[in-house]
């Protein structure tokens, strides 16, 4: 179920999650975000599906990134922008973010990636190379050589081979027959 302000009585649309989760939303806000949403709202008044009286959109982003990328949109009085702690969310709200015009949320994105590159360098680089984001990748690059190799040298062998482990010195492998 979606959560506050996402549940208002003045909405004048219902966007549908790819998981099945209805955002009501006012389309104000939307538009005031980006002109991206004029699509969406084209939709809303062909839609033949209808609750209430609002018409339902489905959208294929799901409930998190939704959640995320609509919290964006909406005054800050209504909503916060909501925190990006999870690695995981980069890649999908960013590719909202990009397919709906909305810049201040793409620049939140790279600033949450810049944020974890000290402790994650190596998965930061990957995420900003694949979201083509080439300053973020280079500077993630520069990260990653602060760090030891050996000890992702050491995990990749474990997950590839357990003997390795006893090859590596570490806690022998315990067999059950």
């Amino acid at each position: 179920m979606a959560t506050p302000p996402f549940l208002h009585a003045k909405a004048d649309i219902i966007l549908r999650s790819s998981d099945g989760i209805d955002f009501r939303v006012i389309t104000f806000f939307l538009n005031l975000a980006s002109s991206s949403f004029d699509s969406i709202i084209e939709k809303a008044a062909q839609s033949d599906q209808i609750e209430g009286d609002l018409p339902i959109v489905p959208v294929e982003e799901n409930q998190r990134v939704l959640d995320i990328w609509l919290r964006f949109c909406y005054p800050s009085t209504l909503a916060e922008d909501p925190p990006l702690h999870e690695l995981e969310d980069i890649i999908p709200v960013l590719e909202a973010a990009r397919k709906y015009s909305l810049k201040p949320l793409e620049h939140k994105v790279r600033q949450a990636l810049e944020s974890r590159m000290e402790k994650e360098p190596l998965r930061c680089f990957a995420l900003a190379v694949r979201a083509q984001l080439d300053i973020e990748a280079a500077l993630a690059a520069k990260y990653t050589l602060r760090q030891s190799l050996i000890p992702i040298i050491r995990d990749a062998a474990y997950r590839c081979n357990p003997w390795a482990r006893i090859y590596l010195g570490l806690q022998p492998v315990t067999l059950i027959a």
